[in-house]
């Protein structure tokens, strides 16, 4: 027998507009995330009454149809509809309705009469008030079902947690006449939530119960189903009870949901009464307490509960301290729920993992300078003493030489306030103090001094801010020891604190060197870099240092940055950084890079920017992947595959070489190859770096594929336009073609031309101003050396030049001091330095990146009556000639019976 189940009802949560629920005629109510899941296909929670044994009729599921549902206003209670009853769910408890009401049970001994007439399938719908203490469903006869949801003690509760209608001292005014005048309080909306309304007691414990027709508040802490406390309460229970036997804490034994709401709140208290109580949680009871033994799960018992209580810390931020100290360790030793734990980054809605924050720099209203000097510390345990140390050496020295008073130090730390205190008052200074313990009539007094200039330095700490955030007057030099937690500070005291990871691989905002200049009048003046797109790109925003690793893990409700490498879903690496790993994996027997050997699917991006740096760092870093591990790292061998175990998992490994261009070291073997494939392959052509990388390291059992892009769509035999139109100066551009018989004899046959054909010209010619440009470092050491044995005239600007010995040799060949400059392909991707004074532009070998060409031709000096370039080719080169005169001419020029070609 198949029984179909079909949506009822639906309705969208009131103030979350991704959450829907929805009803089923089975009698089950489903709420879902429309963030996890798109289609509504899975399920977030489901609300669902057990069955209880023997009670299943022929009318149980006709009668547990859901008719209607409805959200309460502020989204927390779900009220549903069925035949027979009302029901009340609490969206944060799916184990059962919080409250039943029996709406026609008098109707229960007729069901048979009910369901010959299809009485039975009739529909009602409900409703709640907008208080939520009222509830309203129809019946039959025109009757209308009104039900009150009792709390008990709610009077209590208004008396104690309710609002107070007195006004805040700093908003109630009394004027002249004798009545109040109110006002809008100065204070900032954040400190009015938590201590605007004056309900900010930190000593409270209250029990609630459940039942089917009531809430119970101030309940019995043994038997209530939620306890709400302060940690400062709870903490001093505790010490009640170990001070007096007869008392105890047994109610903490069972806690199945532990939530620490506001722990950025709880951190500005006392941590360590939070820890405590955490730490007393599902201990084993001391008493009995008239509990039924057999009905108790044996985990409890065991001892186990812990890992099986679901723990959740909410904090508005995450610190550095978050990462290492208090709550990380609260967060990594209390909470062990086997099933496992995960960190969730909101950044507003919907949720960014890995957020951006705009700052809040534009609500500094004042036309400050604000100055950021950063100190190097060894690590995070040693940051506190170089801290001081910086201060003391650098900072201190100035205010101290000062005449000028009114600086204010701002200290998040109140170990730190102390050190800075204990060394202001060796040094004899005058100062005050605004602390966490300073009393009212203290502070008072050091507001006034430091305003009257009795006083040149004030101390004051984040936390006393938080709690009291009084207005300092007569600030004139403003000091972060360190940046405060919370980025609402900002515009009050100025500090907003980045996340690791944009601190890390954001971008700057320091102007480049060549983008900023200096005015006479000494302020600033930014202008448009001079440097090209792709310089720019790569280089223009300071970030590109090349020794990274980041580890991405992915669960299911987050993304996890900062990951260990052995457990991470995905490695982000530099080839450099990589390579580090290895070599100190192999100095040092403890470390090891076990993490490579499970890769599947490698991605080498920026092939092309790569083979810029070294090479054979990559090589080293793909010839270590899918070894065989050396240690076990906590695995479960059972789960692991065959072909792991077998060392075949390169096999089966996907790897993915990415390039913007082909070279005759790149080209790889393709059944779509181009028509010059069928003139001049040959196997030396395939011996370089990244297609041996290719042949060797890509091994899949699937076979392997090479593809070309000539912009959109895919063109696999693609042809180029060229860049020779880019090339804005009048010049004759010369390309002399040499033969070689095979790839291993085309150095050799290009120095050999070179020698012969092109250098005797030079040599003969009175006239300086010669660049040869040479894309090899292997040809520029060749020429250089050819050079030095002619006793030739020429500088250097190469791989490894120095910046003083480049800047001596851009100024001999502007001069003319030296005839010829050697300049390298490299040297001008890091650099793109212009050289002045160029009247005879030579490419030993044509540049591998086709944007380089033009660049380089439009620095020819253009006074000059005779300026001319000379290109050395080889039918080798034709990858290079495609994408610099166009692939038409590059053809023509390779198979030509003629050796030497013009463009003007």
């Amino acid at each position: 027998m198949v029984s179909a189940e079909v949506i009822t009802s639906a309705e969208f949560h009131p103030i979350h507009c991704n959450m829907l629920a929805y009803s089923s005629s089975k009698g089950s109510i489903r709420l879902i995330d429309m963030r996890q899941s798109a289609l509504c296909d899975s399920h977030t929670k489901l609300f669902e009454e057990p069955e209880a044994p023997g009670s299943r009729s022929f009318f149980t599921e006709i009668i547990a149809s859901i008719s209607d549902i409805k959200f309460s206003k502020d989204g927390r209670y779900i009220l549903s509809r069925d035949y027979m009853t009302l029901k009340l769910w609490d969206i944060n408890m799916d184990s059962g309705p919080v409250a039943s009401y029996q709406v026609h049970e008098h109707l229960r001994p007729k069901l048979c009469d009910l369901y010959e007439n299809d009485s039975i399938f009739d529909k009602f719908e409900c409703c709640l008030s907008g208080d939520g203490l009222r509830v309203a469903t129809g019946s039959y006869r025109f009757l209308l079902a009104c039900v009150l949801v009792n709390v008990e003690h709610l009077d209590r509760f208004n008396a104690e947690f309710g609002c107070e209608d007195e006004s805040d001292d700093d908003d109630e005014k009394t004027s002249k006449n004798g009545k109040s005048t109110t006002h809008k309080s100065s204070k900032p909306s954040d400190w009015q939530a938590l201590f605007g309304e004056k309900n900010s007691d930190d000593e409270f414990m209250l029990g609630i119960k459940h039942t089917r027709k009531s809430i119970r508040l101030y309940g019995d802490f043994y038997s209530s189903d939620m306890i709400i406390a302060s940690p400062l309460k709870l903490h001093m229970a505790i010490g009640q009870a170990e001070e007096n036997k007869e008392r105890d804490v047994d109610y903490l034994s069972s806690i199945e949901v532990l939530i620490i709401d506001h722990a950025d709140i709880i951190s500005m208290q006392n941590w360590s009464f939070l820890a405590t109580v955490v730490d007393h949680i599902n201990r084993l009871p001391t008493k009995q307490h008239g509990t039924n033994v057999m009905r108790i799960r044996p985990l409890y018992l065991d001892g186990q509960a812990r890992f099986y209580r679901q723990s959740i810390i909410l904090s508005s931020y995450l610190t550095p301290e978050y990462l290492i100290s208090e709550m990380n360790g609260l967060f990594n030793r209390q909470c062990l729920n086997y099933k496992g734990k995960v960190g969730i980054r909101f950044h507003a809605s919907p949720i960014k993992l890995a957020c951006e924050y705009k700052g809040v720099l534009e609500k500094v209203l004042l036309p400050v300078r604000q100055i950021y000097e950063r100190f190097d510390a060894d690590s995070m345990t040693q940051a506190d003493n170089a801290r001081l140390e910086y201060f003391t050496k650098k900072i201190f020295p100035k205010i101290k030489d000062s005449v000028q008073g009114g600086v204010m130090i701002f200290i998040p730390s109140y170990y730190d306030f102390v050190r800075v205190r204990n060394y202001l008052k060796s040094q004899n200074a005058s100062f005050c103090l605004l602390g966490d313990y300073t009393k009212n009539a203290d502070i008072s007094r050091a507001r006034e001094w430091f305003f009257a200039g009795s006083r040149k330095i004030m101390l004051y700490t984040e936390r006393a801010y938080f709690y009291r955030r009084y207005k300092i007057r007569g600030i004139k030099n403003l000091i972060f020891y360190s940046l405060p937690e919370r980025k609402e500070f900002y515009p009050e005291v100025n500090v907003e604190h980045l996340d690791r990871f944009n601190a890390e691989f954001g971008c700057e905002d320091e102007s480049d060197d060549d983008d900023e200049k200096t005015s006479k009048n000494g302020k600033s003046t930014t202008h448009k870099s001079s440097k090209p797109s792709d310089w720019q790109a790569l280089f223009g925003e300071k970030n590109s240092d090349d020794e990274f690793m980041l580890g991405i893990k992915h669960t299911r409700k987050s993304i996890r940055l900062y990951g260990d490498f052995y457990s991470s879903d995905m490695i982000i690496a530099s080839p450099l950084k990589l390579h580090m790993a290895i070599g100190q994996a192999e100095e040092n027997k403890e470390r090891d890079v076990d993490y490579l050997s499970s890769i599947e699917v490698l991605i080498i991006d920026h092939a092309d920017i790569i083979s810029m740096q070294n090479w054979s760092f990559l090589a080293t870093v793909v010839d270590h992947i899918n070894r065989l591990p050396t240690k076990q790292h906590g695995t479960n061998v059972m789960r692991i595959r065959p072909l792991y175990l077998d060392g075949q998992s390169r096999f089966y490994r996907q790897s993915i070489i990415l390039s913007s261009y082909l070279t005759p070291g790149i080209a790889l073997p393709t059944a779509f190859s181009h028509m010059w494939l069928n003139f001049f392959w040959s196997i030396e052509y395939l011996i370089s770096e990244m297609n041996g990388l290719f042949n060797r390291q890509c091994l899949n059992y699937k076979g392997k594929v090479g593809i070309r892009f000539q912009a959109s769509p895919i063109k696999l035999a693609c042809e180029y336009k060229g860049v020779l139109e880019k090339v804005l100066l009048p010049v004759r551009q010369i390309y002399e073609r040499f033969d070689a018989d095979s790839m291993t004899q085309a150095d050799n046959a290009r120095l050999e031309y070179f020698t012969k054909k092109i250098f005797p010209k030079i040599k003969d010619s009175v006239q300086g101003g010669v660049m040869i440009f040479i894309p090899s470092y292997y040809d520029f050491v060749r020429v250089r050396n050819y050079l030095k044995s002619q006793n030739a005239s020429f500088c250097l600007l190469g791989d490894y030049t120095k910046n003083a010995d480049i800047s001596r040799a851009r100024e001999w060949f502007f001069a003319g001091s030296r005839k010829i400059m050697l300049y390298t392909e490299r040297a001008y991707f890091y650099r793109r330095y212009k050289i002045r004074g160029i009247k005879n532009l030579i490419f030993y070998s044509l540049p591998e990146r086709k944007e380089f060409y033009p660049e380089i031709m439009n620095m020819l000096d253009e006074g000059s009556y005779d300026m001319m370039s000379t290109a050395l080719f080889s039918r080798f080169d034709l990858l290079k000639m495609e994408r610099i005169v166009g692939t038409a001419y590059a053809n023509r020029m390779i198979c030509s019976d003629k050796s030497i070609f013009a463009f003007c």
